[in-house]
């Protein structure tokens, strides 16, 4: 049995989204509007924690406080206001009670609940308290890692990422995604969806220009109301007014959304963490409440340097799929330590563009290392596809390229992927020795799926 939290509050949207909030983080959640009621509720049921407001016309948060220890004096309390008298703070403190002020930090709340939780079942204070027996319950591992797409899973911080996306259970909860500037949103996000459980959840992929009640309610038509929808929304850090406004009316199912039945998920994609955005001003405290009950942070692609080389084998074997006519035929397998010890300034989109311009100047001869260079110190200015749609999506996938802003390069002891320039072309020398996959562990399934013959 999930730990079990009584929530009270006469907002009822504050309760409902509070209720929300912690049904996802997995606890068995109770709400009531009325003090007096959740009074009696305690007296027969046992819960972990309680989380109250102060302003209630029954009675008042710090008086509901004190009636509630009388019937179970150890069970952790949590008050969320608005604002509270400097007095009531000092008498809320002697009481042992957590305070959060309203506009509400999230992260920190659901950290606290699981800090006072586990403080209350490892150090019970005076009296006996009341308890629920607890049954562990095992999460089930989301798939193995021939779901992976995104990385190889060759390095540390790979198969960390991988394991944080396999303690996610098979439910996917609202989700933030972190990463730096040029990280590939889109494949990672189809990693969740590979890894969830396909029958009982609907992804849906949203770009900027199609985050509108028009568009959304197209790609809601006909969908089953047994799933989850789960939108992806990988530009959530350059949202509008009016986009974060749809947002808000599909999560609450008000106004255009009020017809939908199904439950909601969201996965949003940042370059900063939620209390920053917060504290930047960037998003509201409305939109901050919807936005996730759990933030990932994604690896730099230079934390991931064992993964490049495969990482550039899988988008050559792409372009070779997607444009037949390029005759792509390998890679010198000197390019391994190159792709390696390259710093690549805007991750996978970088390490995209500079593959695009060396299958561009290969033509049908492999790809060598002064020809890999070339695209390194001039990389391919690069429409970018990490949004792309594959052949087998779901029709609800939504394609919409970006462009990948340009800088200017700056020496550096290793080359940097940086900016885009007219590529010169490079001699290839026709006795190219041409990587080998015993080079990078046969045993991997990107090089079972890709070898052919000796040729990456």
């Amino acid at each position: 049995m999930s730990h079990r939290i009584l929530v009270v509050d006469d907002d009822d949207d504050f309760r409902s989204l509070l209720s929300d909030l912690y049904h996802q983080a997995d606890y068995d959640v109770s709400s009531l509007s009325n003090p007096i009621d959740a009074l009696k509720i305690l007296g027969e049921e046992s819960f972990h924690l309680c989380v109250t407001d102060q302003s209630m016309p029954e009675l008042k948060g710090v008086d509901f406080i004190e009636k509630l220890r009388q019937i179970t004096p150890n069970m952790p309390v949590i008050m969320v206001s608005a604002y509270l008298e400097d007095e009531l703070m000092e008498k809320l403190k002697r009481m042992r009670i957590e305070v959060f002020h309203k506009p509400l930090n999230i992260m920190s709340l659901l950290r606290k609940t699981s800090e006072l939780i586990n403080l209350a079942e490892k150090d019970p204070i005076d009296e006996e308290p009341r308890t629920v027996t607890e049954t562990p319950v095992a999460k089930t591992p989301l798939s193995d890692s021939r779901s992976f797409k995104s990385f190889a899973l060759k390095s540390d911080a790979s198969k960390r990422l991988k394991k944080e996306f396999d303690s996610i259970g098979s439910e996917v909860p609202n989700l933030v995604l972190v990463g730096d500037p040029g990280t590939h949103f889109y494949q990672i996000a189809k990693d969740i969806e590979n890894l969830s459980e396909k029958d009982n959840h609907f992804f849906i992929y949203l770009n900027n220009r199609k985050t509108n009640v028009f568009e959304i309610n197209k790609l809601l038509s006909g969908q089953p109301a047994s799933k989850t929808l789960v939108f992806v929304v990988y530009e959530a850090f350059d949202l509008g007014v009016a986009q974060k406004d749809a947002l808000l009316k599909l999560y609450k199912k008000n106004g255009p959304f009020s017809g939908i039945n199904n439950p909601i998920r969201f996965v949003f994609c940042l370059h900063e963490d939620l209390d920053t955005q917060f504290a930047q001003g960037a998003i509201d405290e409305d939109f901050y409440l919807i936005l996730g009950q759990k933030e990932i942070y994604l690896p730099r692609l230079n934390l991931c340097k064992e993964d490049i080389p495969y990482l550039a084998v899988d988008i050559a074997e792409s372009y070779k799929t997607e444009h037949p006519e390029s005759g792509y035929s390998g890679l010198d397998k000197n390019c391994k330590d190159l792709l390696m010890n390259t710093e690549w300034d805007r991750n996978y989109e970088s390490l995209k563009a500079v593959m695009f311009g060396a299958l561009k100047s290969a033509g049908s001869n492999p790809i060598t290392v002064p020809l890999l260079t070339t695209a390194i110190e001039n990389p391919e200015e690069l429409t970018l596809t990490e949004v792309e749609q594959p052949a087998t999506a779901s029709p609800a996938i939504i394609h919409e390229p970006q462009k990948v802003e340009k800088k200017e390069k700056t020496p550096a002891p290793v080359p940097k992927a940086t900016a885009a320039a007219p590529k010169p072309k490079v001699s290839i020398p026709k006795d190219a020795a041409i990587i080998d996959f015993q080079d990078l562990e046969n045993e991997s399934e990107l090089a079972r799926n890709i070898l052919k013959g000796k040729l990456f």
